[in-house]
């Protein structure tokens, strides 16, 4: 529910409290989900990056570029093989849930 409020400075509309809190979050999520995945893989980035207390290292491209090319180096090598990402992130989350809680 949206109150209008009307003082003197002016009118304003503001949220009541009977309003609920995400609404807005909710809609800003649907709208990205429309998006196609490029554009949801970078707001994604943009959110997280939005979330940082440092400065992206400028340096982080090549940086990346080099682990990722060692690591495929070490795949073909036959030092460890690769997962499937969906898998590795059941297992995180396996692991995870068994943590005790403080």
């Amino acid at each position: 529910m949206i109150d209008v409020v009307a003082g003197e400075w002016g009118t304003f509309s503001a949220y009541s409290l009977e309003e609920p809190v995400m609404s807005t979050v909710d809609n800003v999520r649907d709208q990205a989900l429309k998006l196609d995945e490029p554009e949801r893989a970078t707001l994604a980035r943009d959110l997280l990056v939005s979330l940082e207390s440092v400065e992206p290292d400028e340096d982080a491209p090549s940086a990346w570029a080099t682990e990722i090319q060692a690591r495929s180096d070490a795949v073909a090598r036959g030092e460890f093989s690769a997962t499937e990402w969906r898998e590795s992130v059941e297992r995180v989350r396996e692991h995870l849930a068994k943590r005790p809680r403080p």
